[in-house]
């Protein structure tokens, strides 16, 4: 949550902890397996001392993707009784991050092979350390999409071709 003043990062983990407890629980997860710690941990210390430490954590790039959900939820639970998710807006996000299912609206997401694309991705180092890629051209590598339609989009009564509906 770094892209974001502190003030306002605060403000949207507190309204998880006491609106959104499923959002929060996740995070606290989330953040207490970046630190390779167990969320019993995080939860026994006091909500401040805890809710910095949440935040600094979430600091990371590494945990960009967890910021992110965090803060969508916050705008769609803001939002809620004006603009209702699925129904007023469409939202998607990208990387089928596992508890975008678990969130209050289920978030709809574009998902990718991981391994795919490591696996490309190790396999053009490999030609560039054996300098079979000196002069070549710059390759672009397009992998496969899924679209996972869930609550968000507002379309999950109809799955279109090549996607599927989840929970």
């Amino acid at each position: 949550m770094g892209f974001i003043s502190p003030g306002l990062a605060k403000q949207i983990l507190d309204f998880a902890y006491e609106s959104d407890k499923p959002t929060y629980k996740t995070v606290l997860a989330a953040v207490a397996q970046a630190r390779h710690l167990r969320p019993v941990f995080l939860e026994r210390q006091e909500r401040t001392q805890r809710h910095a430490a949440m935040l600094a954590t979430l600091a990371r790039p590494s945990l960009d993707l967890v910021a992110g959900t965090l803060l969508r939820a916050w705008l769609v639970q803001c939002a809620w009784a004006a603009i209702r998710a699925g129904k007023d807006v469409a939202l998607v996000g990208a990387g089928n991050i596992h508890y975008g299912a678990m969130l209050r609206v289920p978030l709809t997401t574009i998902s990718w092979s991981r391994r795919e694309m490591g696996q490309n991705a190790a396999n053009l180092l490999i030609q560039m350390i054996e300098g079979k890629s000196k002069d070549a051209k710059p390759e672009q590598i397009i992998l496969p999409l899924e679209l996972i339609i869930r609550d968000s989009c507002g379309a999950r009564a109809k799955a279109t071709s090549g996607a599927r509906a989840t929970s």
